[in-house]
């Protein structure tokens, strides 16, 4: 979810820092929780031709540990994104009623993953069901990434069986900045693919999404 900031204009890209404001007492708090309403209003029509909840995974205030979104590690602190994080939840889960999201957590990707990196902004068990991490590389010499991708993959793979969750790579692919230059790669999907596969816990993720 790209959810725009909780001001009048702007995107998901405003670097204006808003977590403390779209918390309850803060002054955007209201319209977080509009943007919330929406998102419940909507989970809660998905139903099937039984009028069985449709379940669907919702990956909220991703890629954290960057800059680039208005919830990142330069506009809230760990305790506050937690809170943030923690707040939507309570709010579709229980306020709301919405019983058929799934709650995926994916910062970007570590280098090295250690357990006290990923720890500092998750959320905690109780709010997550799908753990992943975001990652993008280059086109050339990118041996090293690849390398960094199997042992991030392996590292979530542990971290989220640990805790009876759901490990993802839950973003991946070439970088903008490569594919804008006109650079490809017609064996990359099949290089990922086989690095995972060599590793008995990086081959353990439910899926990739390129």
């Amino acid at each position: 979810s790209h959810q725009r900031g909780p001001w009048p204009v702007g995107t998901a890209w405003d670097k204006t820092p808003a977590v403390v404001a779209a918390l309850p007492g803060g002054s955007a708090h209201a319209v977080y929780r509009g943007y919330l309403d929406h998102m419940a209003d909507w989970a809660l029509g998905l139903q099937d031709e039984q009028g069985r909840p449709i379940p669907v995974i919702f990956r909220l205030l991703h890629e954290n540990t960057g800059s680039w979104f208005w919830w990142g590690n330069a506009q809230s602190s760990p305790d506050e994104y937690r809170a943030l994080f923690q707040f939507t939840v309570r709010y579709l889960r229980d306020q709301r009623g919405v019983r058929n999201l799934l709650y995926a957590y994916s910062p970007n990707s570590f280098n090295p993953p250690t357990e006290a990196a990923f720890l500092e902004r998750y959320p905690g068990d109780d709010y997550v069901d799908v753990i992943g991490f975001d990652t993008y590389g280059p086109v050339d010499n990118n041996a090293q990434w690849f390398a960094n991708v199997v042992d991030n993959a392996a590292f979530v793979a542990r971290f989220a069986q640990a805790r009876g969750k759901i490990p993802v790579i839950s973003e991946i692919g070439i970088r903008a900045s490569d594919i804008e230059a006109g650079k490809f790669d017609n064996q990359w999907y099949r290089q990922l693919i086989a690095h995972l596969k060599a590793d008995p816990d990086a081959r353990q993720m439910a899926y990739l999404l390129t």
